[in-house]
């Protein structure tokens, strides 16, 4: 049932989705429909890319410097507008209604300024931080400290106390509670400032951190291009020069493009943020009365501005590329790259790393099997060993038996000269010829024993008994 603010009759609300009283929006269900999926995608890609870029700071050694310190917190700060904001402030954008209560209202709006105002502050930060690393690097590590570090960071989170104080005790709205309740239906949970908090927050959360970074990047800039055409000349100069000029002036040329993907994200951030700071500071002075269409364009160009900076990221940074792909692609669950030089990679070259560790793998299973082999190959020549040994073992008892047998004949022999003497006592010339080869048969039976000796000797060698 349509009915209009009692307090101001030109604008409507109606009850609808059960018992909100909102204002009706004019989108058909088509239009709803394609406008919450682009929402959706936004969301998603809000969400993912500041988890890449978290986990690309946190995972890799080479992007764990102090200038990432700073853009982890950015991210950090935007993944949360993502995961905290972007939902919420969709299906209010896509149904003109909120759907969760007055309260949680108040509590979103909290999230809103502090997360997106944390985001600025962070950028700022960033730019003093390059500021300092580009025009004054021989006094960089005693400016840019771990205690420096820390002040920052409170400085970008501090709109937590800030905002959650002004927006839970409504101290934005502060005198212009009349007006509140007159352009807007209980249900719509919009946001109003009163002239002091508006020009306050836009003195304080946009203009002055635009002004320092506007003035740190000037001299960043000029300098920069002074010592680019330096960078130049040494990286000719350096195929002849030794490893430490070449590594130092590499060194140069990855802070110069961190600055240059930086700056690129500020610019970004001034086209986003422009349009809000410029609606937010003129909605009091002209009393109330902007378009809620105007709102919800303003308020989204700040959200997408958290989408677009790990994209950024990606698009101008070549480390920041190099480990979204490292990540995407899972390798880094096949190895270990924290130490990866991320500024020196590309895709090729790590395909190519990826086709030699194929390679190895192949080689080392050629490798393993060739030893299997080898392996089978020795076992068979311990058996032959073993067969030879044990044929040799066969021929020394042999030899020994005949060594014996050759011992007994000669006692025969011995014998018979003996029984021949007698013969030949009684027989004359037939005795002494008997006597000859009795004393033959001896020498064969003395040749016999000598033989057999030598042979038991060879067999204890070979460890025959």
């Amino acid at each position: 049932m349509p009915l209009h603010n009692e307090s101001f009759p030109s604008v409507l609300c109606v009850v609808t989705f059960a018992t909100f009283n909102c204002t009706p929006s004019q989108m058909t269900n088509v239009e709803r429909a394609l406008l919450m999926g682009a929402f959706t995608i936004a969301v998603a890609t809000t969400i993912t890319g500041n988890m890449l870029t978290i986990s690309s700071i946190l995972y890799f050694r080479q992007l764990q410097t102090r200038t990432n310190v700073l853009a982890l917190s950015l991210a950090l700060a935007d993944l949360l507008v993502g995961l905290l904001v972007m939902p919420f402030a969709s299906t209010r954008t896509a149904y003109g209604c909120w759907f969760y209560g007055r309260t949680f209202c108040k509590v979103h709006t909290w999230f809103d300024y502090t997360l997106c105002t944390s985001s600025i502050l962070n950028l700022m930060c960033i730019s003093l931080e390059r500021y300092v690393a580009i025009c004054d690097p021989l006094r960089y590590a005693r400016r840019v400290t771990g205690a420096t570090l820390v002040a920052m960071l409170v400085l970008c989170w501090s709109g937590v106390v800030a905002y959650g104080l002004a927006y839970l005790l409504e101290w934005n709205i502060a005198g212009i509670e009349d007006s509140v309740q007159q352009t807007t239906c209980p249900d719509n949970c919009p946001v109003f400032m009163n002239v002091q908090f508006a020009l306050t927050n836009t003195l304080c959360a946009y203009v002055t951190p635009m002004l320092l970074m506007l003035a740190a990047y000037a001299n960043v800039y000029a300098m920069a291009r002074a010592q680019a055409r330096k960078i130049s000349i040494a990286m000719l100069q350096a195929r002849s020069a030794d490893a430490a000029v070449r590594s130092r002036w590499s060194a140069m040329k990855r802070e110069h493009s961190a600055t240059k993907t930086l700056g690129i994200i500020m610019g970004a951030f001034v086209v986003f943020w422009v349009p809000f700071f410029v609606v937010a500071a003129s909605e009091p002075l002209l009393g109330y009365a902007s378009d809620p269409v105007v709102w919800e364009v303003a308020n989204w160009f700040t959200y997408i501005n958290s989408t677009m900076n790990p994209i950024l990221f990606a698009a101008f940074n070549r480390s920041f590329r190099n480990a979204f792909y490292l990540i995407v692609s899972g390798k880094i669950m096949r190895g270990s790259y924290r130490g990866t030089d991320l500024f020196g990679f590309n895709g090729s070259v790590l395909g190519c790393i990826g086709k030699s560790e194929g390679q190895i793998g192949k080689s080392e299973g050629q490798i393993g099997k060739s030893e299997g082999q080898i392996g089978k190959s020795e076992g068979q020549i311990g058996k032959s060993g073993g067969q030879i040994g044990k044929s040799e073992g066969q021929i020394g008892k042999s030899g020994g038996q005949i060594g014996k047998s050759g011992g007994q004949i000669g006692k025969s022999g011995g014998q018979i000269g003996k029984s021949e003497g007698q013969i030949g006592k009684s027989g004359g010339q037939i005795g002494k010829s008997g006597g000859q080869i009795g004393k033959s048969g001896g020498q064969i039976g003395k040749s016999g024993g000598v033989a057999n000796l030598r042979l038991r000797s060879r067999m204890r060698r070979f460890g025959c008994p």
